[in-house]
This record gives structure tokens, C-alpha cells and sequence, in this order.
């Protein structure tokens, strides 16, 4: 199976290449090392240098057509987020929305995104009897932009 990872750069993502390699899947890694190493990026897996939120770098992907998408990169830092909230969109929301149009264009069957629900909030809501993104008391710009990740999902 090709598996496509971003921010495989960190320590998450490294980790699930590792593994993903070990089982013999062939693995691509996509990270802009804004806060990744690329010396984290196991040997194996091919490495792509690119910023997923700007539309140019998607030809780096060229000829790339995994059968499943890890999506765990993400801005994540709480200070960039509240001192610069349109990058961080850029780096979250935005960056998921067209790393999902990709995965359509190429025939990916499946995206999987994940979070981290210590930045979300600190408690939910539940006066509906469901939870929902606008149920959130968030800490920071960072939790609004994956919270609009995941309702474009």
C-alpha cells in the first residue's frame, strides 16, 4: 500500500512512517520543516519538501498516487496562532481543504486527519445531546483553524 504522510518531518508523523515502513507499505513524506527535522524522516520513505497550503507546491506531488493520506502536519505552535491567526489558517484549515482536492484529482480513496484535542478546548458542551465544532471554547486561533479542518472533512 502507498501511504502519503504529512508532517512526517515531526515526531507523530515520523514515528507512523517508521512504522508504516516496517510493514512494508511504500511511504511518502510531505513536510515544509517549519517545525520538523528532516533528519526524523526515516531512511525508505521518499521526501517531499512542500507547503501544502500553497497551491504551486502541489506540482512537487506530480506523479504521486498513494491509496491513503495520513494528514498530521499542522501549525500547532499556540503563540503563532494567536500572533499571526491568517497564517494560521493558511498552515491548517486552508492547507487540509487543498491537500483533499488533491486527494480527489488523484483518485486517493481515503484521508485520514488527526488532532490533538489538548489545544481544542477545555471542555465540551453538550446542550444539544451531540457535539459539534461550535461547541468548543477554544484556546486559540490554532483550535479554530483544525476545528474548520474538520467541518470541511
Amino acid at each position: 500500500m502507498h501511504m502519503l504522510i504529512t508532517g512526517a518531518a515531526g515526531f507523530i508523523g515520523s514515528h507512523l512512517a517508521k512504522r508504516a515502513l516496517a510493514l512494508g507499505n511504500q511511504v511518502t513524506v510531505v513536510d515544509n520543516l517549519s517545525t520538523g527535522y528532516r533528519a526524523q524522516v526515516p531512511e525508505g520513505a521518499e521526501f517531499v519538501y512542500a507547503d501544502l497550503g500553497n497551491p504551486h507546491h502541489y506540482v512537487r506531488l506530480r506523479g504521486i498516487k498513494p491509496d491513503v493520506i495520513f494528514h498530521i502536519g499542522a501549525q500547532s505552535s499556540g503563540w503563532i496562532s494567536m500572533d499571526s491567526p491568517l497564517r494560521d489558517m493558511d498552515d491548517n484549515a486552508r492547507a487540509t481543504v487543498a491537500l483533499c482536492e488533491w486527494a480527489l484529482s488523484v483518485g486517493c480513496p481515503r484521508v485520514l486527519f488527526a488532532s490533538t484535542m489538548r489545544c481544542a478546548a477545555s471542555r465540551w458542551r453538550h446542550s444539544t445531546g451531540r457535539s459539534s465544532s461550535s461547541s468548543l471554547r477554544s484556546l486559540s486561533s490554532f483550535v479554530e483553524s483544525r476545528a474548520a479542518e474538520a467541518s470541511e472533512m
